[in-house]
Formats: C-alpha cells, sequence, structure tokens
C-alpha cells in the first residue's frame, strides 16, 4: 500500500517538476554534458558500462551544481556499483541533490526512507513522502 501512495505522490510531484522546467534547466551545456557521459557510463548506452568511469563523470557535474549528479552518485553509493555499498553516503548524496532540485534524488531519498533496512537508520515515511505531496 505505501508503495500505491509514494507512485501516486510522484506521479503528482513529477508532472508539475516537469512543467518548472526541471533541475537541469539553467546550467551550462558543458557541465550538462558530463551528466549525459556519466549516464551513459552507467546504464551502459552505446558505450561499455563502466561505474568507475560514470562515477568520474558525475563528481564533475556535482562539483558544479547538478543535483542529478548526486542522485546517480547515491545510486552507486545505493547498490554498491564501482564502490562500497553504503546507504548512509547513499543518503546524503540524494539529499544534497534534493537541496539542488533532484527530482530523482527525492525518488531515491524515499526509496531508502521506506524500504531499506539499515542498522542505526530509522526510516522516516513523512520525510520520504514531503517532497511530494502532504502524507503523514
Amino acid at each position: 500500500m505505501r508503495f500505491l501512495i509514494l507512485l501516486g505522490c510522484i506521479g503528482v510531484f513529477l508532472q508539475s517538476h516537469a512543467q518548472s522546467g526541471g533541475s537541469t534547466a539553467n546550467l551550462n551545456e558543458g557541465i550538462v554534458d558530463y551528466l549525459l557521459e556519466g549516464e551513459k557510463s552507467f546504464y551502459g548506452d552505446g558505450v561499455p558500462q563502466d561505474f568507475e568511469l560514470a562515477r568520474e563523470y558525475f563528481e564533475v557535474a556535482a562539483e558544479e551544481g547538478v543535483g542529478d549528479a548526486f542522485y546517480y552518485l547515491g545510486r552507486l553509493f545505493q547498490s554498491g556499483f564501482g564502490v562500497q555499498a553504503d546507504l548512509l553516503q547513499a543518503g546524503e548524496l540524494f539529499q544534497r541533490g534534493i537541496d539542488l532540485g533532484s527530482v530523482d534524488a527525492s525518488i531515491g531519498l524515499a526509496g531508502i526512507h521506506l524500504f531499506e533496512d539499515l542498522e542505526g537508520f530509522s526510516p522516516d515515511k513523512a520525510r520520504a513522502l514531503s517532497p511530494f505531496c502532504c502524507v503523514t
């Protein structure tokens, strides 16, 4: 049930976010290229999949304030792709992405709060869903 609530809230949030131009709307085109090259390496889209190379691209974009770069860095740490898995680090990266307007980072952090089981980490449903809608 909580997954369905999350999906509904995300749908409403994504629609309003898309109408506002998204988190990369005002960025330098060269910086966006780092994000796009990182995505290609992350997914293996037209190039061999290489998480370490993807991380390098995302780190450059993150240094320039690209919120979605923090999302991808969070994904790497969340899943242990090319790095040692670290959900607390992933959560911090997702939060930095959220602070820069990344919808994907909001979804990543919501997933950690709703679905991950971490020792020393207290899931917070309200915090997880707060970027999307008013659910308590």
